[in-house]
C-alpha cells in the first residue's frame, strides 16, 4: 500500500517525488516519459542552475535525481499510465503497409462525430492483424447488411472488442503518438490483477469516449457492469485532457445506519488503455 501516487514524470512530478521521499512517504511513481514537454526542446534556458540545457540532457537529469531516492521510499514505475502504449503497441505509421482489404474497406466504415476508429487505412490494417482477415471480412458483410435495414454496431460487435479498441493515426492526445496507430492492451485482465497487487485496491483497465465506456479487463472484486454505468459520462475527459487514471469510491447514502467513513469503501483504480 502507498500513502502517495505521482502520475508524470515532468519537473512537477520529479520534485514531488523527491519531496515525498524527505517526507518519508511511500510513493509510487508512474510516467511514460521523463522530462515532459521539456523532453523534446532543442534548448533550455529558463531552468534556475543551468545556464542552458538541451530537453533530453535536462529529462536525464531529472531521471537520475528522482532514482537517487529510489528504493525504500520511491518506487518508480516507468510506462504505466498508458497500457497499450507501454506495451509497445502504438505503431508507428511509417512501418506499416496497407493491404488490399484494409485498402478497400475502411472506406465503408461509417465517419462518426466522435473519432475516426477504423475509418483509416491503417487502423484498419492494425484490425486485421489483430484478429485475422477472415473475422473483418465477416464483420464487415454482416454489418452492411444489418446496416440495411437500420441496425447498427455488428461490425464491432462481430469484430471483436481488440478491433473496437483501435485508435487511428491522427486522434491521440499527446503530440508524440499522432503518427502512430494505436491498438488496444494485451491481457488487460493481468495488467489489473498487477495494479492490485501494486496499489492495494481493485483496478480495472477501461477504453471510454463521449459515446460509451468498456471495461476492458479488471481484477476480482470489481463490477464491470457498475463500473461502465459509472463511466458512461467519461469523466476522464476526451482528446488533450490525457487523463491516465481514475480513482472510484463508493459513496453511501447519508442516512446509512453506524457506517464509519472508512468502513467498507473498496476504492477502484482505472487505468485507460491510452491516453484519451
Amino acid at each position: 500500500m502507498f500513502d502517495l501516487a505521482i502520475i508524470g514524470g515532468g519537473p512537477a512530478g520529479v520534485a514531488a517525488g523527491v519531496y515525498a521521499s524527505r517526507k518519508h512517504l511511500k510513493t509510487i511513481f508512474v510516467t511514460d516519459d521523463w522530462g515532459g514537454q521539456s523532453n523534446v526542446s532543442g534548448e533550455i534556458q529558463n531552468w534556475i542552475g543551468e545556464i542552458s540545457i538541451t530537453g533530453a540532457d535536462f529529462a536525464h537529469k531529472l531521471k537520475e535525481h528522482l532514482k537517487a531516492y529510489a528504493g525504500t521510499f520511491i518506487t518508480i514505475s516507468e510506462g504505466e499510465k498508458a497500457v497499450a502504449i507501454t506495451q509497445g503497441r502504438a505503431i508507428p505509421i511509417s512501418t506499416m503497409h496497407p493491404g488490399l482489404v484494409a485498402r478497400s474497406l475502411w472506406r465503408f466504415v461509417r465517419q462518426t462525430s466522435y473519432g475516426v476508429g477504423l475509418r483509416d487505412p491503417y487502423s484498419m490494417q492494425a484490425a486485421i492483424d489483430e484478429v485475422g482477415a477472415p473475422r473483418i471480412l465477416l464483420a464487415a458483410l454482416v454489418g452492411g447488411l444489418t446496416r440495411a435495414i437500420g441496425r447498427r454496431g455488428d461490425f464491432y460487435r462481430i469484430a471483436g472488442v481488440q478491433a473496437a479498441a483501435i485508435d487511428a493515426p491522427g486522434t491521440a492526445g499527446i503530440d508524440q503518438f499522432k503518427d502512430r496507430v494505436i491498438k488496444g492492451p494485451q491481457d488487460p485482465t493481468g495488467v489489473a490483477d498487477r495494479l492490485r497487487g501494486m496499489l492495494g485496491c481493485e483496478a480495472a483497465i477501461v477504453d471510454c469516449n463521449d459515446i460509451d465506456s468498456a471495461v476492458l479487463g479488471h481484477s476480482p472484486g470489481v463490477d464491470p457492469r457498475v463500473l461502465r454505468l459509472a463511466l458512461l459520462d467519461n469523466p476522464l475527459g476526451q482528446g488533450d485532457e490525457q487523463t491516465p487514471l481514475g480513482i472510484l469510491r463508493e459513496v453511501f447514502p447519508a442516512a446509512a445506519p453506524d457506517r464509519g467513513p472508512d468502513q467498507d469503501i473498496r476504492p477502484v483504480t482505472v487505468a485507460p488503455e491510452r491516453p484519451v
